[in-house]
C-alpha cells in the first residue's frame, strides 16, 4: 500500500475530490481538521477506537465505543452514561446524568452546589437549581410517580390506577388535598377554609353548570352582583340579601318569578314547617296574615264568681284550636258533688284569656247535655268581670229569651264549645 502525504489540498468551487479506493484507510493527524466541506463516507467513521464511531452496516452511532448495540450508544466504563460538566469553577461540577453506575435509569440535572442531589435512587428523574428544585421519581415497586420539592416534601403523585393526588399522599376524603380520579371524580379537602372557589367576572348568570348525559339539568350563578341562585331550566330559587329565599328564572339570569312556583305537591309533600312570622294567604296585606295556629289541651273546672266551692270532678278534658285571636275551645266536664262557694256560677280553666269588653260578645250557643247539673238550654256568656279572664259565666235563657243565673243541682254533667278571642 502506497503512501502519499500531501501538504494543502485546494480544490476549486464545486470540485468533488475522491480519495483513496475500498479498503483504503485515511488518518487525520493530531491537529487536523476538515473545514469548509461536505464529507461523504459510504463505510465506517471511526473517530479514535473509543470516541466516536458511526457504523454505516448497521446505522448505528456510538460515543465511547466500537460496537454500539442501539441506534445511539454512549458508554463510559462499561456504565451507559451522559455527563455535562459546569465550567464556571475551577474544578467541573457534575449537571447531569443519565444511567450512571450504581444508579442505573437515573437521570439528574442539578447545578453547582447541589451535587448532594446526586445520591438519588434508580429510575428516579430529577430537576434542580440552587435554591429550590424539583424531583420526579418513579416508584418501581408500587407504580407510582411522585413529584417533590428540594426539601424532600412530596407535592403530587400519580398513582398506578392513573388517579392524580396532590399536596397528599393518600385518596381518603379525609386528608387535605386534591384528588383527581380517573373515573372523573374530583375531591377536595382543605381544613378551616373552603375547598374551593369559583368566580365569573363582567356579568351576571351560570357560575356552575350540572349536566346528565351532556344536557343541563341545573346551574348555580349570581343574580344583580351579589345573591346566590339556584335552579334548572325556568325554576328556581334565589338568596335575597334582605333575609330572603325568593323564586327566580334560572334561564332569565336569576330574575325575579312573581306568584309562579309551587312549594310541594299534592302527592309529594312537605312535612313541617316552622315559622316565627306571617303566613299571606291570598294577598299581601295585613288582613291576610295568618300570624298564629296553635292546637291542644285543657282543663275546665266548675267554680264561683265570689269564693270557689268545693268540688269533686270526674271528668275534665278539654281541646282548644287557636287561629290567630279567634279561640274555640270544646269542653267536657263532669261534676259528682259541690258544696260551698258564693257568686254567679262558673267554668274556669280557659286556654287563653279573653280580650271581650262587654257582655255576651264572641260566644256562640253551648251544646249542652244537661244532665242534673243544669236545667235544658243556656248560654255561656260574658260580663263586666269577663275582660282577660280564663273563665266564663254560666246563665240560661228564661221563657222570655232573657238570661237568669243557673241554679245546678249537686252533679252532673256540661259538655259543649264556646268560641271567642284574645288578645294575641
Amino acid at each position: 500500500m502506497s503512501e502519499v502525504k500531501v501538504n494543502k489540498i485546494s480544490p476549486r468551487s464545486g470540485t468533488t475530490v475522491t480519495l483513496g479506493d475500498s479498503g483504503d484507510t485515511f488518518t487525520l493527524a493530531s491537529g487536523v481538521s476538515l473545514t469548509g466541506v461536505n464529507a461523504t463516507f459510504s463505510g465506517d467513521l471511526t473517530v479514535d477506537t473509543n470516541t466516536l464511531k458511526v457504523d454505516s452496516t448497521n446505522n448505528r452511532v456510538g460515543i465511547g465505543t466500537a460496537s454500539p448495540s442501539e441506534k445511539l450508544f454512549i458508554e463510559d466504563s462499561g456504565n451507559t452514561r451522559i455527563e455535562v460538566k459546569s465550567t464556571g469553577s475551577t474544578t467541573a461540577t457534575s449537571i447531569g446524568t443519565i444511567n450512571n453506575a450504581g444508579s442505573l435509569g437515573r437521570i439528574l440535572m442539578y447545578s453547582t452546589g447541589i451535587g448532594a442531589y446526586g445520591s438519588l435512587g434508580a429510575g428516579e428523574v430529577a430537576f434542580y437549581s440552587n435554591t429550590a428544585g424539583m424531583s420526579i421519581m418513579n416508584d418501581n415497586a408500587s407504580g407510582v410517580i411522585k413529584f417533590s420539592m428540594q426539601s424532600g416534601a412530596e407535592k403530587m403523585r400519580i398513582e398506578s390506577d392513573g388517579d392524580v393526588l396532590i399536596a397528599k399522599t393518600s385518596n381518603s376524603l379525609g386528608t387535605v388535598g386534591i384528588e383527581l380520579a380517573s373515573n372523573g371524580k374530583v375531591s377536595a379537602t382543605r381544613s378551616a377554609d373552603p375547598a374551593m372557589s369559583l368566580n365569573r367576572l363582567s356579568t351576571d348568570g351560570q357560575i356552575l353548570d350540572f349536566r346528565k348525559d351532556t344536557t343541563t339539568v341545573g346551574s348555580i350563578g349570581s343574580n344583580n352582583g351579589v345573591r346566590l341562585g339556584i335552579g334548572t331550566s325556568d325554576t328556581g330559587i334565589k338568596f335575597w340579601e334582605g333575609d330572603g329565599i325568593l323564586p327566580a328564572n334560572p334561564a332569565s339570569t336569576f330574575a325575579d318569578r312573581d306568584n309562579a312556583i309551587d312549594l310541594g305537591y299534592s302527592s309529594n309533600r312537605f312535612k313541617d314547617l316552622y315559622l316565627g312570622g306571617n303566613i299571606y294567604l291570598g294577598g299581601t296585606g295585613s288582613a291576610n296574615a295568618l300570624d298564629d295556629y296553635e292546637e291542644g289541651t285543657w282543663t275546665p273546672a266548675f267554680s264561683r264568681a265570689s269564693s270557689a266551692p268545693t268540688v269533686t270532678h270526674s271528668r275534665q278534658t278539654g281541646t282548644y284550636s287557636k287561629i290567630g285571636q279567634t279561640v274555640i275551645a270544646f269542653f267536657d266536664m263532669v261534676v259528682d258533688s259541690y258544696s260551698g262557694g258564693g257568686g254567679d256560677y262558673r267554668m274556669v280553666g280557659l286556654p287563653f284569656a279573653t280580650n271581650m269588653s262587654i257582655s255576651n260578645g264572641g260566644f256562640s250557643r253551648s251544646v249542652i247535655r244537661a244532665a242534673t247539673l243544669m236545667s235544658t238550654d243556656f248560654r255561656v256568656n260574658g260580663d263586666s268581670s269577663f275582660v282577660n279572664a280564663s273563665n266564663v259565666t254560666l246563665k240560661n235563657y228564661n221563657s222570655s229569651g232573657g238570661e237568669v243565673a243557673v241554679s245546678p243541682s249537686s252533679s252532673g254533667r256540661l259538655t259543649g264549645y264556646i268560641i271567642y278571642t284574645t288578645s294575641s
